[in-house]
Order: structure tokens, then C-alpha cells, then sequence
């Protein structure tokens, strides 16, 4: 299990990687209600945050299980 606090994170290294593509259309709502209701940039969706999206956390579990993805500290040069 990899720690779901650092799911947003994990999108955005997934999202710079070409891992996972955004949408084009994607606007992130004000901070405000971000933080009122939660923001999923999984789903660009208000309403749950992207820790608690079930979907996201199981992708990533899966993408652990079968080697395709690995979660760790940066390698020092």
C-alpha cells in the first residue's frame, strides 16, 4: 500500500511522466472551494479531494502490483 496522502503528487509526477494525460478542457476551481469541498484532479471533479478517490488510489495499487509503476526517493546522483 503506498501512503494516499501523497495522491496529488502522484498525479502530477504521472501527468509529467505522459503516464496519465489531463484533460484539455481542465480548470481548476478557486482555492476557496478546493478546499471547502475538495478537488479530484482525477476526475477534475468538485466534490472529493484526489486522496479519497477510490478509483485514482485503486489505479495506482494495481499499477504497484504489476511493476509498471514504482513509488520511491529519487535515486542521488
Amino acid at each position: 500500500m503506498f501512503d494516499v496522502t501523497k495522491c496529488d503528487e502522484i498525479y502530477d509526477l504521472l501527468i509529467a511522466d505522459g503516464q496519465v494525460v489531463a484533460p484539455k478542457d481542465l480548470k481548476i476551481p478557486p482555492l476557496e472551494q478546493r478546499m471547502k469541498r475538495g478537488f479530484c484532479k482525477y476526475h477534475n471533479y468538485l466534490g472529493h479531494n484526489t486522496s479519497r478517490c477510490s478509483l485514482f488510489r485503486d489505479l495506482v495499487q494495481k499499477g504497484l502490483n504489476e511493476g509498471r509503476l514504482k513509488i520511491g526517493d529519487k535515486p542521488k546522483p
